[in-house]
């Protein structure tokens, strides 16, 4: 039972940074706070955001194969290390992104909804 709460800690952690485009797009409410906030993300970060988005997801599924409740915390940690390398790494190789903006878009679309609908065109369109 405690592998299985630390697996899924693992699994939280790991892939955690897309699971808020993947709620909205699912769907979900965009918040509480809906409200129109000015955010200054060029056409070219919200490109370079949509692509990593799209690589990160790829790296997330790897990952996610390798991962087993039956292993020992360091071998998750070893694996959680192994995919955030990996992301950080496909974040940061976009043209106009880092993992820094990444992050500030993926916060940002929790209550700016016109930025949420931008990036969930941009995804649809590929």
């Amino acid at each position: 039972m405690k592998n299985i709460l630390k697996f899924t800690s693992i699994l939280a952690l790991v892939f955690g940074m897309s699971s808020v485009v993947n709620a909205q797009h699912a769907g979900a409410p965009a918040g509480q706070a809906a409200e129109a906030v000015s955010h200054s993300f060029t056409e070219e970060q919200k490109d370079a955001f949509v692509q990593a988005y799209l690589q990160v997801n790829q790296i997330q599924q790897q990952f996610r194969s390798q991962l087993d409740p039956e292993m020992t915390e360091e071998q998750m940690e070893e694996v959680a290390n192994a995919a955030n390398q990996q992301i950080e790494t496909a974040i940061d190789a976009q043209d106009n992104m880092n993992t820094d903006t990444y992050r500030q878009i993926l916060v940002a679309i929790e209550t700016d909804q016109e930025l949420l609908n931008d990036i969930q065109n941009r995804l649809e369109s590929l």
